[in-house]
């Protein structure tokens, strides 16, 4: 049920059918090697939230572009928003989303760089009373869904960014955005720049490793790879949207912890 191909009665009955969850997908724009194209993780987040749509009903948004990508500003083709505006961005569609029926929001997000700030964003939503629920749901098998991927594909060169997963979901969809003569193996490798920082946090880490937005040789992508990577996704998320269907919890606690928060005690 995507948002933007319903009419105005069927967005109604999407509404219903869904029982008010909509599926928010979330990816960036930024370059992925040379040879992926720039809106890779947010194909991979719209296509798994539309095959999850079709097994267990909610309405899909359209898409969000706009994940946090600030260390790959130095790069082309990058769009990054900053911090304050991705916030009141992400807080307004919510609000949207919500005032249109529809109280329980997955955000179904397929780039890691914006783990963090979901996280936080989701913390937010405690800062004041809202008449919906926002939930986070992180596109990626669970280790044991990872260890039968490697038994039947073969184990990753190593992993991260535009390496054999992304690849090999960009051919199941539609192979001739996989321009694989554009490789180059060797800029994946990380670079150590900061490796005396090993036990710490810095945001320039990645940047300081992975300058060419790359990470993991992607040489042996297959198709069918991708294709049982996607699907390993989207079982996880039609269970996460069967779960949150059936979840009155969450919306109950938040108003007795707002209530208490007008009347603080011990």
């Amino acid at each position: 049920m995507n948002w933007e191909t319903l009419n105005i009665l069927q967005f109604r009955q999407a509404v219903a059918d869904g029982r008010g969850v909509c599926l928010l997908p979330m990816g960036c724009l930024e370059k992925h090697g040379d040879h992926l194209p720039l809106g890779t993780d947010l194909f991979f987040a719209r296509e798994v939230a539309r095959r999850a749509a079709e097994n267990e009903p909610a309405v899909v948004f359209p898409g969000y572009p706009f994940g946090q990508i600030s260390e790959a500003r130095h790069l082309l083709g990058t769009v990054a928003l900053e911090a304050r505006l991705q916030m009141e961005l992400m807080q307004a569609l919510c609000g949207e989303i919500a005032r249109n029926g529809l109280g329980k929001i997955i955000i179904v997000n397929a780039h890691g760089g914006s783990i963090s700030m979901l996280r936080y964003f989701a913390q937010t939503q405690l800062d004041k009373r809202r008449g919906f629920t926002v939930y986070f749901f992180q596109c990626w098998p669970t280790a044991e869904q990872q260890r039968q991927l490697n038994a039947v594909h073969g184990a990753p060169d190593g992993e991260g960014h535009a390496d054999i997963h992304e690849t090999s979901f960009i051919m199941s969809q539609n192979p001739a955005l996989a321009r694989m003569e554009n490789v180059k193996v060797e800029e994946s490798r990380p670079l150590g720049r900061l490796r005396h920082l090993r036990d710490v946090f810095t945001g320039i880490g990645w940047y300081a490793d992975y300058p060419c937005q790359f990470a993991g040789n992607p040489i042996g992508a297959t198709p069918e790879r991708g294709a049982a990577l996607r699907d390993c996704c989207v079982e996880n998320l039609v269970a996460a949207i069967r779960a949150v269907k059936s979840d009155d919890s969450a919306a109950a606690l938040q108003k007795e912890f707002f209530d208490r928060c007008d009347a603080p005690g011990v």
